[in-house]
C-alpha cells in the first residue's frame, strides 16, 4: 500500500473486520469499505480526508453522496478520548480518519449495515446535499465487488 492506505486500513480496521468490509484502494489518495450494494470511501487530499457513500440508484446508476459534515453531527465526548489536536497537515489526516471511524462505528451501525434511509434526511438537510455522479474510473474498480456480492 502507498500514501495513506496503511493508516487508512489501521483506523478503519475494527469496522471492516465487524461488517465484514472488502478494503479497496482506488488510487494512493482513495480507499473503499465495500459492503452489500454499498461503498464507503475515504479520500486524502491537502485539506484532510473526507468520506463518501456509494451506492446504486433506482436506475441502477451509481451514485455518490459527500456525507462527512452530516455524519459529524452526532459527535460526542468519548469520540474524542485520547485524541491529540493535531499540529500540522498529516495529523490532521491522521486525527480525521480516526474520528470519522469513530463516529462511524459508534453513532451509524446502520449505515454500516447497509441501510439507506439517512439518505432523504441527508438530502432533506440542505439544499446543497445531493447525489453526485461517481467517476468512471471508480466505477470500473468498485463493480466488481458489487457484484461478487451479488448486489445489483
Amino acid at each position: 500500500m502507498t500514501g495513506y492506505m496503511d493508516d487508512i486500513k489501521k483506523y478503519y480496521q475494527n469496522i471492516i473486520d465487524t461488517y465484514g468490509f472488502d478494503f479497496v484502494v482506488i488510487n494512493d489518495a482513495r480507499a473503499a469499505l465495500v459492503g452489500n450494494g454499498f461503498a464507503i470511501t475515504i479520500g486524502i487530499s491537502i485539506d484532510g480526508a473526507d468520506i463518501s457513500y456509494i451506492c446504486k440508484n433506482k436506475l441502477n446508476e451509481f451514485e455518490e453522496y459527500w456525507f462527512d459534515t452530516f455524519i459529524a453531527q452526532v459527535n460526542d465526548d468519548n469520540d474524542y478520548i485520547g485524541l491529540q489536536k493535531p499540529q500540522n497537515i498529516y495529523e490532521k489526516i491522521i486525527f480525521e480518519l480516526e474520528i470519522t471511524a469513530r463516529v462511524l462505528f459508534n453513532h451509524w451501525k446502520n449505515i454500516l449495515q447497509g441501510d439507506k434511509t439517512w439518505i432523504n434526511q441527508f438530502l432533506l438537510e440542505d439544499d446543497e446535499n445531493e447525489a453526485e455522479p461517481v467517476n468512471d474510473i471508480v466505477i470500473k474498480i468498485l463493480e466488481p465487488y458489487f457484484n461478487k456480492r451479488n448486489i445489483k
